[in-house]
């Protein structure tokens, strides 16, 4: 049979087709973390000047997932909303996007585990290459267990709890073939508004150094030598949470944890 060739019309019209359908669903991936109302994407540069010279050298980095894209996940609280514009910059010089899952007041078992929920989503939408972690405190006592059990504040059956679900984080940016972080929340200091939550915040350090994954100690990123003599300006007077040159400072040892996720070698 005399093999039957389709007019040029047609197979323009059929390829018109094709691209509009496939325009449609990059679309429709790239609005997919929006939808949540809570996780917020940036690959922007602004802030870039509250980062150092020297921590800002462009870095060639390699994109592990070979999905075109170099991508980073932060899951956090105050304390990545408040150094997001350094965390920017930082990453943003070295050719990789940030995407923040990251709420003032919150922790990872607020709503019921929400921060979990988000991060699959993430995972799923723009498979990223690494993920950081990080919750340093917030507990609001209304977790129950699937048999309905009240999580009680600062209870061994918190510290158990958070435990378990940090690791279901973990485990699920492992499936994605990501690499894991989490950060280790620097100490509150004492006589401030919050030095209340440094048995918390040191329990939850705890449970992220047993993980099993690297942590970002921005503890000793803010106090190397394990003094906080002479060094006030890095803390705002709650006790808490960083001023810019602290921002300044964990955002360069995030960038110095990580970087081998990124790294051509």
């Amino acid at each position: 049979m005399a093999r039957r060739t389709l007019p040029l019309a047609v197979l323009l019209f059929v390829l018109s087709v094709a691209l509009v359908a496939l325009g449609s669903r990059v679309a429709q991936g790239a609005t997919a973390l929006v939808a949540s109302g809570t996780t917020s994407t940036t690959s922007t540069t602004a802030g870039a000047s509250l980062v150092s010279a020297e921590s800002t050298t462009t870095t060639s980095v390699a994109d592990e997932n070979d999905d075109g894209v170099k991508r980073v996940v932060i899951v956090g609280d105050s304390m990545v909303v408040m150094a997001e514009g350094q965390l920017t910059a930082m990453f943003s010089a070295n050719g990789v996007e940030v995407t923040y899952i990251a709420v003032s007041g919150t922790g990872i078992l607020t709503d019921q585990g929400e921060r979990l929920t988000q991060l699959g989503q993430a995972l799923d939408a723009l498979h990223p290459d690494a993920v950081i972690i990080e919750s340093c405190c917030n507990y609001d006592g209304t977790y129950t267990l699937a048999d309905g059990t009240a999580v009680p504040t600062d209870s061994e059956l918190l510290w158990d709890t958070w435990a378990a679900q940090a690791q279901l984080m973990v485990s699920a940016a492992r499936a994605h073939d990501a690499d894991v972080y989490v950060v280790v929340t620097p100490r509150a200091l004492e006589g401030a508004w919050f030095s209340g939550l440094e048995d918390r915040i040191q329990h939850f350090n705890e449970t992220y150094r047993s993980l099993g994954v690297p942590v970002i100690d921005w503890d000793l990123a803010l106090y190397p030598d394990g003094t906080t003599t002479g060094l006030a300006s890095l803390r705002n007077a709650d006790g808490l949470h960083l001023t810019d040159a602290g921002d300044e400072l964990v955002a360069a040892a995030t960038w110095t944890a990580v970087a081998g996720s990124f790294d051509d070698a």
